[in-house]
């Protein structure tokens, strides 16, 4: 299946760009919170280990969980989502873009 020119250039496919709206919507109402990975794999019910494959995606047979991981890694360095360790706890926030920013861009 096709994908846009600027899904190409940020490295992405429809089903990342789908999760990474739903990311960005759920810390974009959040703005003044900061959530743990295991926090926000809670909150959009992803399981921790591997169980079910996604065999339709363009991308192989990927868990959830890795495509979540995937969709997360790509807005932290687009800067749409920040990182930042927390006593050995990784903590997600909204970053110095907006996710509408850069895919319009």
């Amino acid at each position: 299946m096709p994908i846009t020119k600027r899904q190409f250039e940020l490295g992405i496919d429809s089903d990342l760009e789908e999760r990474m709206q739903n990311i960005y919507s759920f810390m974009e109402s959040h703005q003044d919170e900061a959530y743990s990975l295991s926090e926000l794999r809670e909150i959009f019910k992803i399981p921790d280990s591997p169980k079910d494959y996604d065999y339709s995606s363009a991308a192989g047979w990927v868990t959830d969980n890795e495509r979540f991981l995937m969709s997360l890694e790509r807005m932290v360095k687009l800067d749409i989502v920040r990182e930042r360790d927390v006593a050995s706890v990784k903590y997600y926030a909204t970053g110095r873009f907006t996710l509408t920013e850069i895919l319009n861009s």
